[in-house]
């Protein structure tokens, strides 16, 4: 991670790889990152189609494969 790098040596930025705007964080550069969004959003998106529910879009559930039944599962699709 680019945040992590730039404390080790200064001759690296530590700014995102992807969008080079923000510090690049974990959490940045895996989930709030513009350019990764679109790749969540994505992912998301087929997710629901293929299963027909509907799926709350949180890190908890995409990176980490935290689930709840209750709270993942936001409405069946007809």
């Amino acid at each position: 991670m680019p945040v992590c790098l730039h404390k080790i040596s200064s001759d690296y930025s530590n700014l995102c790889f992807k969008c080079k705007q923000e510090r690049g964080t974990y959490m940045h550069c895996f989930w709030s990152c513009d350019k990764i969004q679109f790749y969540w959003k994505g992912i998301h998106h087929e997710l629901e189609k293929i299963l027909k529910i509907r799926m709350v879009f949180s890190p908890a559930m995409f990176l980490l494969n935290l689930v709840l039944a209750n709270l993942a599962i936001a409405n069946v699709l007809s």
